[in-house]
């Protein structure tokens, strides 16, 4: 086992075994979790593929393995399963141990305001970057996901 797919259990194993919390029930919901976590992952996968054959990044088969599919390690492809698994563990958490108190309309348009704004900070950086392909196409990903998640 390398230890990629190592550190990658261990991410997971604190909010696998927490799932069963009866305050969180966690465990009720994978069948909805993992409806929204493979769409998602599976852009990310698709972009590792696509940068890692382009050569803009590589993986140690001494860290991360001999074990591939389409070039990519198997501790990556277990990472964009478990790393959104124990963001929206640690999502659900708060939600269940300190209830939501209401979010006030003024406080959302300074969340928007910033998102826009740091979204246009992104874009800048694409420009400032624009003769590195790399940098060019991560900076404009992320101005764009910025965008759609703050509208």
């Amino acid at each position: 086992m390398t230890w990629y797919v190592i550190i990658t259990l261990a991410v997971v194993a604190g909010p696998f075994a927490l799932s069963f919390d009866r305050r969180v029930a966690f465990h009720t919901h994978w069948k909805e979790l993992f409806k929204a976590v493979l769409p998602v992952s599976s852009i990310y996968l698709i972009w590792d593929v696509l940068v890692t054959s382009r050569g803009d990044w590589a993986f140690s088969p001494q860290y991360s393995g001999t074990i591939t599919i389409l070039s990519i390690p198997l501790g990556e492809w277990l990472f964009f399963l478990v790393v959104p698994y124990a963001c929206i563990f640690i999502y659900e958490v708060v939600r269940a141990y300190f209830p939501a108190k209401q979010i006030n309309l003024r406080h959302m348009r300074k969340v928007r305001s910033s998102a826009f704004t740091l979204a246009g900070l992104f874009l800048l950086l694409a420009g400032i970057f624009s003769f590195q392909e790399y940098t060019l196409l991560a900076m404009i990903s992320v101005s764009i996901w910025i965008v759609l998640t703050a509208v």
